[in-house]
């Protein structure tokens, strides 16, 4: 069988992803508490131009340097005062320093009795429910080295019903908090024109500010090698990862008893290049996944490019990726991705396996713009994969696209590279605005449709019309973000939502209060040879 793959990538697009978040609920306002990352994308955007990278995290050395540049480049007389004060904040003299964060965050859920919010609905309740505290601490050396480490206070995924996401009691333990609190914890550094980030870290690689089909930021965190080089306006990412081995609830049944659970290594390989013409931005890479007995991998299994077929290892679950972003008008990015994760050749007259060409695609835009006081942030996307996407065959299951957790009771699973998972359809609209009081509000309306016979767990590998034509699960919501921050610690916010599925429709409600704690001490003197800073 010919496995092939071509990717456009697209983007330059704003995504709220930096080093130490957290994986928590889908935000309706991308660009309410701008952090650096999402201010140097909107205001690239404002420039005309797309970033040169939307391969995220971003070093501290790395977005120096897009800053620097920017700031001298003429200008809006707003938009460049805005570029050379963020400019400023980069210099090195606020470095070394020690960063801490201390979140509190409560949240609660509003639901009918009949549209309860638990784990059999795993990738929402995923999404849905924000830790109830964090804590993350960090070192930063200086524009080129960082250490982080970030715990969280997570309840119980498979505690019941969730009302709330403050923990519950259940049977044999009165304090029903996942045991796995460390969600990062890495080291980071540039050497030259590469960067190294080595540890566990959340990584997302595409033009969405949410979705991908590549690792995204849906993904609460990898444990990885990835490695960045920028040459000029060319930019590469080699990210080796390893994913859980443990079964999840449900799970695949392994075809191959060599391939058993516990005893497979899955390494997740993502390599990726794209070349920044300014105002255009293009991308191309491939994500495979080999899964090896007893850790019996091949250092071909790591090479980039080449390993893409040439260097003949089985099994490998291969997709090849392709995107780009545009800005064709300040503020504005237009971007697209999209993938193959199989061809079936007979299309040209050769003979192949009844495995049908597998597609996937998603295309969209943002806006950002800035009226006196106010910023608006909008963002369109629709986006489909087909139903095999990141399926493989039956003898080598865990070579599927699958993301597992280790959970307190039974570990669950998400789909790895599919933002609602393979054989589902997607369009999103959102718009928001951000006050100068304090007060911010956006709204949502989402639409996915989801075809029940297709998953990664029992979905075989192979051509299936009736599964291809298969009617959708239809869902729809349609939701409201209003958040105030009357002091500067304090958020409160209200979600109110309406949804429609399955011919039904109710409303929901999440309110939310949040406490948030953020401090940079200098040690004073480390900058010169003095790490006690006496």
């Amino acid at each position: 069988m010919m496995r092939i793959s071509v990717f456009a990538r697209i983007g330059a697009l704003t995504v709220l992803l930096f080093a130490g978040r957290i994986a928590g609920a889908e935000t309706i306002l991308p660009s309410v508490g701008i952090d650096r990352f999402g201010e140097l994308s909107r205001l690239a955007a404002s420039y005309g131009l797309a970033l040169p990278t939307v391969s995220l995290p971003f070093s501290r050395s790395f977005e120096s340097q897009v800053v620097e540049s920017l700031a001298v480049t003429p200008t809006d007389s707003d938009v460049q005062a805005e570029a050379i004060a963020l400019a400023e904040s980069f210099r090195d003299s606020d470095v070394p320093f020690i960063g801490i964060t201390l979140d509190v965050r409560y949240e609660q859920y509003v639901r009918p009795s009949d549209r309860p919010l638990s784990s059999s609905d795993f990738p929402f309740l995923l999404e849905t429910v924000d830790p109830l505290g964090l804590i993350r601490f960090s070192f930063q050396l200086d524009n080129s080295t960082v250490l982080a480490i970030t715990a969280v206070q997570q309840r119980e995924y498979n505690s019941g019903t969730f009302d709330s996401n403050m923990f519950v009691p259940v049977s044999g333990n009165p304090i029903a908090i996942e045991n796995n609190l460390v969600t990062e914890g890495y080291i980071q550094s540039t050497f030259g024109a590469f960067e190294l980030t080595f540890g566990r870290q959340k990584v997302h690689i595409g033009p969405s500010p949410v979705n991908s089909l590549l690792v995204s930021q849906r993904i609460p965190f990898l444990d990885a090698l990835d490695v960045k080089g920028h040459l000029g306006p060319l930019s590469m990412t080699l990210l080796i990862s390893t994913l859980e081995n443990r079964e999840a609830t449900p799970d695949v049944a392994p075809g191959d008893p060599a391939y058993a659970f516990g005893e497979t290594t899955i390494i997740s390989n993502t390599h990726y290049f794209e070349y920044s013409f300014g105002i255009l931005r293009l991308g191309i890479g491939a994500h495979y996944i080999v899964v090896r007995p007893q850790n019996d991998f091949r250092m071909a299994d790591f090479f980039p490019v080449i390993s893409w077929h040439s260097t003949n290892l089985s099994p490998f679950n291969l997709s090849l990726i392709a995107d780009f972003s545009v800005v064709p008008l300040e503020g504005l990015t237009i971007y697209g991705q999209g993938g193959l994760d199989d061809v079936n050749a007979s299309v040209a007259g050769f003979s192949d396996e009844e495995i049908p060409t597998t597609p996937a695609f998603l295309v969209g835009a943002t806006w950002h713009g800035r009226r006196e006081r106010f910023l608006l942030n909008a963002w369109v996307e629709t986006g489909y994969t087909h139903y095999l996407w990141g399926n493989y065959n039956d003898d080598a299951a865990m070579a599927r696209a699958i993301y597992r957790m280790d959970l307190d009771g039974d570990d669950r699973a998400i789909p790895l590279t599919s933002p609602y998972g393979p054989g589902s359809v997607w369009a999103v609209a959102s718009f928001a605005v951000a006050t100068p009081w304090h007060l911010d509000a956006g709204m949502r309306i989402l639409y996915v449709g989801r075809n029940p016979s297709a998953n990664l767990t029992s979905t075989l590998y192979e051509g299936n019309p009736a599964i291809a034509s298969a009617p959708l699960d239809h869902w729809l919501q349609c939701a409201l973000e209003l958040r105030w921050s009357p002091f500067d610690r304090l958020r409160l916010s209200a979600v109110p939502e309406f949804d429609v599925s399955g011919g039904k429709g109710w409303f929901a409600l999440t309110l939310g209060g949040e406490v948030l704690f953020d401090k940079n001490v200098m040690i004073k003197g480390a900058r010169n040879g003095n790490p006690r800073g006496d």
